[in-house]
């Protein structure tokens, strides 16, 4: 992720710069002179040139995935380009003061398009390698098929010389997907350059490390199957760490930093408090909507496990009908749950039903980011079956989170395992801007409507 990383700050450098001098010369081409916007326009400059970016994040012009082609973004850079436009003349309407000329703005638009989809490309191929890394995966077991399929999804980026072990036997294994070698691949890889990258999948014996080493010596950049993974992942992959690796390895800044601490708890409450003012008018409409639909109650309080295995009541708008788990207990909603109300879909689908749970952010049990509270009937389950589970509770829940924007909703222990990978990495990573890139994404989700049930 430190190279996507990079070419995403590349990318937003390249937007920003082609935002002014767009502008800029729809001022030119307009007036037929020189006007300084930065100076002249400084408001509607700086707040246009914000919404793009926000546009852009939103409808994912920033993943370098789709770059590779102009058919794969262009329908997205359309729908941020209008919700752009969208943001900007509501600005301009309250901001009397703050506005760029509608004659030099109108010109800018049909320009400012194509160029942003030109500069995708030019980016995309400034920072394509020139040949795929050249890769030595250490290992032939679990953890090493996992990396391998990592890896696999760029083929066009990585070439995975093979597996390596001492074990001639391992050449035999039918069921491993590329060649096994021995440990002297590391200092003489076949068939080409050197090797870019070695990937410690598993402890290497005493003479497979003296070679890892040379590998090292010679150029090759060696990593640690987890550290590897999370970087092209975005998330911990929990069945192949150890105790070891957790210990020896950063992160899990946000335990022991108060500094963060506070300036997360200052978002948390600015947002719930600007939130419940602004949804106001909302909970009176949602509140009409269910008692007509069904006659109920409004608001529905569960019990959740929070920090430190606390146990508090999430208050949420009712979705699902009052006796939904008279006769199950405690179950999963699914796709097509039955017990949920014809007004349930619609707050869940668009997220609304989660709205009242900034309370639970205003008493300090929730941040509004976070992994997802669980029910303490679930928790007792998964603390069993899946390995460090119980760290997820370290920090408080959220009412979103780096797994609810990466992962669609989990209604079994294999989804429950898959989102803890992203909530061990939000831990592990947690920063004021990741909190800001988190909420930024939750925007994007709900407009597109990705994952409720």
């Amino acid at each position: 992720m430190r190279e996507i990383s990079k070419r995403k700050v590349l990318l937003a450098v390249g937007d920003t710069v082609l935002a002014i001098g767009i502008f800029q010369l729809g001022y030119f081409l307009r007036l037929g002179g020189i006007v300084n916007i930065l100076k002249d326009y400084t408001g509607a400059t700086l707040f246009c040139v914000l919404a793009l970016l926000v546009s852009l994040h939103i409808f994912d012009l920033y993943d370098y995935r789709q770059h590779g082609s102009l058919r794969q973004y262009l329908p997205s850079l359309v729908r941020a380009m209008i919700a752009a436009l969208a943001l900007s003349v509501a600005f301009f309407y309250f901001s009397n003061n703050w506005r760029f000329g509608r004659g030099a703005f109108l010109i800018s638009l049909p320009l400012l398009a194509p160029s942003l989809a030109l500069w995708r490309k030019v980016a995309y191929r400034l920072t394509r390698a020139a040949r795929p890394k050249r890769v030595a995966i250490v290992g032939t077991g679990a953890s090493a098929r996992e990396i391998y399929d990592t890896l696999s999804t760029a083929a066009d980026q990585y070439d995975i010389v093979g597996f390596v072990s001492d074990d001639e036997t391992q050449s035999c294994h039918s069921s491993l997907p590329a060649v096994v070698l021995g440990s002297r691949a590391l200092e003489r890889p076949p068939g080409g350059p050197p090797l870019d990258w070695i990937v410690l999948a598993e402890q290497p014996t005493d003479i497979a490390m003296r070679r890892v080493l040379a590998g090292k010596m010679a150029g090759a950049e060696v990593f640690a199957m987890p550290t590897l993974y999370e970087e092209l992942n975005g998330k911990l992959p929990v069945e192949h760490m150890s105790d070891d690796w957790l210990v020896l390895n950063g992160g899990f800044d946000l335990l022991h930093n108060h500094l963060t601490q506070r300036l997360k708890r200052l978002i948390d409450l600015s947002v719930a408090v600007c939130g419940l003012l602004v949804s106001a008018p909302l909970w009176l409409l949602v509140g009409v909507a269910i008692k007509i639909d069904d006659g109920g109650k409004v608001l529905y309080r569960q019990r959740r496990v929070g920090k430190n295995g606390s146990v508090f009541q999430v208050v949420k708008f009712r979705s699902m009908r009052p006796d939904a788990e008279s006769l199950t207990g405690a179950v999963w909603a699914d796709d097509g749950d039955s017990r949920i109300t014809r007004v349930g879909h619609l707050i869940r689908k668009l997220r609304i039903d989660e709205i009242p749970q900034m309370w639970n952010v205003l008493k300090g049990e929730m941040s509004f980011v976070g992994p997802r509270p669980e029910r303490p009937e679930f928790v007792a389950t998964l603390s069993d079956k899946i390995p460090y589970y119980s760290l997820r509770h370290l920090v408080e829940p959220g009412i979103t989170g780096w797994a609810q924007i990466r992962y669609h909703y989990g209604g079994s222990v294999e989804d429950a395992l898959e989102k803890l990978k992203y909530d061990l990495y939000y831990i592990r990573h947690v920063s004021v801007l990741m909190d800001l890139q988190i909420i930024l994404s939750t925007v994007r989700v709900v407009l597109r409507q990705i994952g409720g049930r």
